[in-house]
């Protein structure tokens, strides 16, 4: 079915995305980050901060009346559809239960999904060089909930306006720094 434009937000499948649609990959590395829930009987603790060691081996961070804990891991991995390993809950409980009081004993739910970055560890976000109508958004790195209204604003000036919005300029943010030309032989 031909189509006026392709917007490439396949996470870890961008690359794959890219090759079938004829555009040369930007070298996205997806890597493994797995999760999980924990019960707490300590008080007060959705008012807790973020919880993590100085080597960034594991975090914690209040999620409602629970803890969301992760080894903080980036393991290297095909795209797939990721499942945690119990060994890699067992080592961040381990971690956390050696550094902390909390003293975890059992796991609500644990699962595992893909960050993905591309080489310089920017997204990639706009035009491709060789074909625009081929538009990425990839590479977000585990940031795409939380940086999702400003890219789908960026998406959006550069489908209407074909330049981003002087909004965009005020984060001190530059297309050099996103854009997907930054990755295509000069």
């Amino acid at each position: 079915m031909p189509v006026d434009l392709i917007v490439n937000a396949a996470g870890a499948w961008g690359d794959q995305v890219a090759t079938r649609a004829g555009v040369e990959p930007v070298g996205l590395q997806p890597r493994r980050r797995t999760a999980f829930t924990v019960n707490s009987s300590e008080p007060n603790i959705q008012k807790w901060g973020m919880i993590a060691d100085i080597d960034l081996q594991f975090y914690c961070k209040p999620d409602g009346q629970q803890l969301l804990c992760s080894l903080a891991e980036e393991n290297p991995s095909e795209p797939c559809d990721a499942k945690h390993d119990e060994a890699d809950v067992a080592l961040a409980i381990e971690r956390i239960n050696a550094a902390t009081t909390l003293d975890i004993r059992s796991v609500q739910t644990a699962w595992t999904g893909l960050r993905t970055f591309a080489p310089d560890r920017s997204m990639v976000i706009g035009p491709d060089t060789t074909d625009d109508s081929f538009f990425w958004c990839v590479g977000q790195g585990g940031t795409g909930i939380m940086t999702s209204p400003g890219v789908g604003r960026l998406l959006a000036d550069l489908f209407t306006a074909g330049k981003p919005s002087e909004h965009f300029y005020k984060t001190g943010l530059k297309q050099e720094d996103i854009f997907p030309n930054r990755f295509r032989k000069k």
